[in-house]
């Protein structure tokens, strides 16, 4: 996963902790 990305449950790096 590239830094940044996110996830639809919400899973996301540390840099964008976004749902």
């Amino acid at each position: 996963m590239a830094p940044g990305s996110c996830d639809f449950a919400g899973t996301a790096t540390v840099a964008k902790p976004v749902p």
